[in-house]
């Protein structure tokens, strides 16, 4: 799952088991890449893809949909170049990427959901070798509006902070 950016460009890989072992899923490694371009991420990506299966590649279509003044062209086409120029693909997804969901409000609920302690004493997503995906996990706070001299938390997420790798486990 893939958010690009200028600022910072996150992908976290996921591995969902098959049924027989249980129901989760394992966050198990990161790009996270500060002042990128659909360059670099390409370079790191190559380096992730060798020797590796992929389902499918998620792409932030919110971000994926802006364009270049100059080229008309949106970060998600300069990101489907370096997939389709180093060979790399997935099953379903081939040289594309699938759409990440826009719905902000639903995301958040469903990554809370595989956050939240089980029946069976653990939560559905466990993280492994993902430090920059934890820090920001770790900081991530909700929006507050100040009433009555008091700083009330909102049911949504402060996006103005740092969510670049969290996002992409909402998608």
């Amino acid at each position: 799952s893939t958010d690009p950016g200028h600022g910072v460009a996150a992908t976290i890989f996921l591995a969902v088991p098959p049924p027989e072992l249980g129901d989760f899923v394992v966050a198990y490694d990161e790009i996270y890449i500060r002042g990128a371009t659909a360059e670099t991420w390409g370079s790191e990506m190559e380096h992730k893809y060798i020797g590796h299966h992929f389902q499918s590649f998620l792409f932030d279509e919110h971000g994926g949909r802006l364009t270049e003044i100059g080229s008309g062209k949106s970060p998600r086409e300069y990101y489907v170049e370096q997939l389709q120029n180093r060979l790399m693909k997935s099953e379903t997804s081939g040289f594309n990427f699938m759409a990440g969901s826009d719905h902000i409000k639903g995301r958040e609920e469903a990554l809370r959901s595989w956050l939240s302690i089980r029946r069976d004493g653990y939560p559905k997503l466990f993280i492994v070798g993902c430090p920059m995906l934890c820090w920001e996990l770790e900081r991530f706070r909700k929006k507050t509006v100040k009433h009555g001299g008091k700083h009330i938390p909102l049911d949504e997420g402060n996006r103005k902070v740092n969510t670049h790798a969290d996002e992409n486990l909402e998608k």
